[in-house]
């Protein structure tokens, strides 16, 4: 990997973790996701459906872990959003 794609990678990767600590900070949890329980609940749903892509006719695989996460943002606002977005989508490969 060259150099500027390395940088490119690193100042994105901070660029959204200074983001979604400022979420954090700046829109509490709505109650209607359930407080930390419901925030595991949406992180561990992601996961999984990130886990089990859905496959097409053609043999495309899907993913449909946008689903769970967009639901976390409308029931726990943007930085319940973030949360699950980033620990949800974890994949055994990236590690």
């Amino acid at each position: 990997m060259n150099t500027s794609l390395r940088l490119y990678i690193v100042t994105t990767a901070a660029a959204a973790s200074v983001m979604l600590a400022a979420a954090i900070v700046i829109w509490p949890l709505e109650p209607a996701i359930g407080g930390i329980g419901g925030l595991f609940y949406w992180c561990a749903l992601t996961f999984v459906a990130s886990a089990l892509p859905v496959q097409l006719p053609k043999g495309l695989l899907v993913s449909v872990a946008f689903a769970p996460a967009a639901a976390s943002l409308v029931l726990g606002g943007p930085a319940a959003a973030g949360i699950v977005a980033a620990l949800g989508t974890f994949d055994l490969r990236e590690l």
